[in-house]
C-alpha cells in the first residue's frame, strides 16, 4: 500500500484488489493491518470513495457481532456531502480529539457523528495495532449505515 501510494499507484492496485476472489483470512488481516497505519493518507490521496469501499468490503476481514454504537470526528464538509470516512470508533473522546484536530478543516470545521451501525456495515473490529494506539477503530461502510447524527459542531478554524 505504501509504495503504490508513493508510486501514484493506488488505482490499479485496488482496481486488482477490488477483484481478488476469496482472499484468505491471513490476506485480509494483513491488509487490516497496513489499512489501520495508512488509512488516512490513502484516503487523502485517493479520489475514487466507492472503488476504496469495494476494496475495504472484500479485504477486511469482517465482521460477525451485533450492530455497534460508534462516533466519528468528521469534516463538515464530508458531513455536508454525506462522504463521511470509513474509521468509527467506540470511544467518543476519540472522534472529539479528531472533529475538534485534525479533522478540523479551515473552511467547514469539524463535526462530532454518531451512528448505530448495523453488523452489515461494519467490515473489520478493531485489530490488535488499533487497540494498542487506544483508538479502537471499526472500519464501516457508510452505504450501509442508517441514521448519522450530529452531537458537535467545531466551528472553522483560522491557520
Amino acid at each position: 500500500l505504501y509504495e503504490a501510494r508513493i508510486m501514484l499507484m493506488l488505482e490499479p492496485l485496488f482496481r486488482a484488489l477490488a477483484a481478488v476472489p476469496s482472499p484468505s483470512l491471513s490476506c485480509r488481516e494483513s491488509f487490516h493491518s497496513a489499512w489501520v497505519v495508512q488509512g488516512l493518507w490513502i484516503r487523502e490521496n485517493f479520489a475514487i470513495d466507492a472503488l476504496l469501499l469495494d476494496v475495504l468490503a472484500n479485504m477486511l476481514p469482517g465482521y460477525s457481532g451485533p450492530p455497534m454504537e460508534l462516533f466519528r470526528g468528521e469534516r463538515g464538509s464530508n458531513h455536508e456531502a454525506g462522504t463521511y470516512g470509513v474509521s468509527w470508533t467506540t470511544k467518543r473522546r476519540t472522534a472529539e480529539m479528531f472533529a475538534s484536530g485534525l479533522n478540523r478543516c479551515p473552511q467547514t470545521g469539524g463535526v462530532l457523528l454518531r451512528t448505530i451501525a448495523p453488523a452489515v456495515a461494519i467490515l473489520a473490529a478493531p485489530n490488535d495495532h488499533s487497540q494498542y494506539l487506544g483508538e479502537l477503530e471499526y472500519v464501516v461502510d457508510r452505504r450501509a449505515l442508517g441514521r448519522v447524527d450530529v452531537l458537535e459542531i467545531y466551528a472553522p478554524e483560522e491557520c
